[in-house]
């Protein structure tokens, strides 16, 4: 189990409207740092079980 402080922002799923009106650079660096957080999470030989918007903060 791994417990992280909550998300004052909210995740994903609830900053869609937020997000589609960025610009697309700023879309592409949300997705790069999408990416890399799970990069990191398999280089210690983990998964993320369950990866969907509403578990992206």
């Amino acid at each position: 189990m791994v417990v992280m402080d909550y998300a004052n922002n909210g995740n994903l799923r609830e900053n869609l409207t937020r997000i589609i009106e960025s610009g697309w650079n700023q879309k592409l660096h949300m997705l790069y740092r999408i990416i890399s957080g799970l990069n990191d999470i398999h280089k210690q030989n983990l998964i993320h079980c369950d990866f969907h918007d509403d578990n992206i903060l």
